[in-house]
């Protein structure tokens, strides 16, 4: 009679059977249940920042880079526009635009004020001449005066355009690395824009400005966001929005 530990039955195989044994199996469950484990914390960790692909973005951002980390999430800004927000974004559209458009904006914010107070003045030294030209002078009046109530003409654009496009109402801006959605709390409205169909970006002390193209504009007040949200959103269009030309980064600071 042998002494020694008791002997373990061999597990049980058929014969010419690729099948594991228990005890492999068992080893394949632990060793699955663990990655299951570790793959449902990980996947909350790619959640936070918008998933795998984007956690891989940060992973090779510059640490001291101080933009975001997290533009898979979406930023959401709510805001009623005012008068004079919506001014100052017109007003910009107008100078990024082309030249015939600047001169444009030019005459109906002082160039017109200007040229009819000259005009009212040359219409009454010819009236004080001894035979003055009665109908020629009546017509520089005319003229004078046109053009000296263009920036009241232009105000009153600005109110038009504001009720007419019910900018009255709260408006909410949600942006993401896909895009930037626009839309009113009633509902009635929504755009959408990839950052693609965005060209160019300005800001002033007051507003950050999108252009969708040369005559169209998204006005975004600061005063909307925390200054902590206002970096992020700069840092977010920054590295979706080519870079402003040295035309665009002096009407920015004109307006500053």
């Amino acid at each position: 009679m042998t002494t020694g530990p008791e002997s373990r039955p061999e597990p049980t195989r058929e014969a010419n059977s690729d099948a594991p044994s228990r005890e492999r199996l068992d080893v394949d469950a632990r060793a699955m249940s663990a990655l299951d484990r570790l793959h449902g914390l990980m996947r909350e960790d790619f959640a936070e920042y918008g998933g795998g692909e984007a956690f891989l973005k940060w992973l090779r951002t510059d640490p001291e880079d101080a933009g975001p980390r997290k533009w898979g999430t979406t930023m959401e800004i709510r805001y009623t526009l005012t008068i004079p927000e919506f001014k100052e974004g017109y007003g910009m559209m107008w100078r990024q635009a082309s030249f015939r458009h600047r001169i444009n904006y030019w005459y109906f914010t002082w160039l017109g004020l200007v040229m009819g107070l000259w005009i009212l003045l040359m219409a009454l030294v010819l009236f004080g001449t001894p035979h003055p030209n009665q109908p020629f002078v009546l017509l520089l009046v005319v003229f004078g005066l046109a053009a000296v109530s263009t920036p009241w003409r232009y105000r009153g654009l600005i109110r038009r355009n504001y009720r007419l496009q019910n900018l009255n109402t709260e408006l909410s801006v949600s942006a993401n690395s896909e895009g930037i959605t626009v839309k009113r709390a009633n509902k009635d409205a929504v755009s959408h824009y990839g950052w693609t169909a965005i060209e160019r970006f300005v800001q002033s002390k007051n507003l950050f400005i999108l252009f969708p193209g040369r005559l169209q504009f998204i006005p975004v007040p600061k005063r909307a966001m925390p200054p902590e949200q206002q970096q992020e959103f700069r840092a977010l269009l920054e590295a979706h929005i080519p870079a402003a030309g040295p035309r665009n980064r002096a009407a920015s600071a004109a307006v500053s």
